[in-house]
This record gives structure tokens, sequence and C-alpha cells, in this order.
């Protein structure tokens, strides 16, 4: 601000907020997270995004896929754990705003190796 205001004060001195004071240099949350690196909606782990499953909710005709299309997407740890908490507390749906289908959850489950497999086989009453 000018220091010609009214009454020849300069406000952001008033206020506390001079130029001096003031951090150019302070990270906003944009530039927390590196480039190209996504979030797990389950267990929140940031890691590159070639480390994650991706479930897309395609525009304009809100069909939910695995790996591909243009739209809203979803990013999933190839783990157990997080696809079980993801189903269990509906993350995906609730993420892509979309209702996900349950064969994607089956093919989300046979994408685990063989011994993850097994657990979720074992868990799931028949």
């Amino acid at each position: 601000m000018a220091k010609d205001a009214p009454g020849g004060v300069d406000p952001a001195s008033v206020w506390g907020k001079s130029d001096s004071s003031r951090r150019k240099d302070k990270p906003t949350h944009r530039h927390l997270m590196e480039p190209n690196y996504r979030r797990c909606i389950s267990c929140r782990k940031v890691a590159p995004k070639e480390a994650f499953w991706r479930i897309v909710k395609l525009y304009p005709s809100d069909q939910v896929q695995l790996d591909t299309g243009m739209g809203r997407s979803a990013y999933l740890c190839p783990e157990a754990s997080c696809l079980k908490t993801a189903q269990k507390k509906n993350r995906l749906g609730r993420s892509l705003k979309a209702a996900v289908p349950p064969e994607l959850y089956s093919n989300l489950w046979q994408r685990l190796p063989l011994s993850a497999q097994s657990e979720h086989r074992a868990a799931t009453p028949t």
C-alpha cells in the first residue's frame, strides 16, 4: 500500500503486515506433494501414481472402470488391507461420486497376489 493513504499512515504497518515481515518462501499446500504423486484413498499413503491402481469414473457416461479413461479418478494401493477397507467403507464410491459395481471389486481381488486372495476367500462367507 502507498504511504500517501489518508492520514499519511501505511495501513499494512498499522496491522503488523509490512512487506518485510511476509514470508515469501512459505510453501502452499500445492507444493507439499511432488508432481505425479497420488494418495491412496484407503491408507492415505503418498507414492508415485504408477504404484497405485487407478479407478476411473468416465465422463460423460459415469461408467466406472479400471486403469484407463478420462474423468474423475481414485487411487488405491495394490494391497489386501487397502482393498478390504475401501470395499467395506465404500471409499471408492464416495471418492468417485458414483456406484461401484461388485465386478470391479472382484477384478481388483483377482489382481492381488495369491496369498492375499486366499486370505480374502477365507474371510468371505459363502
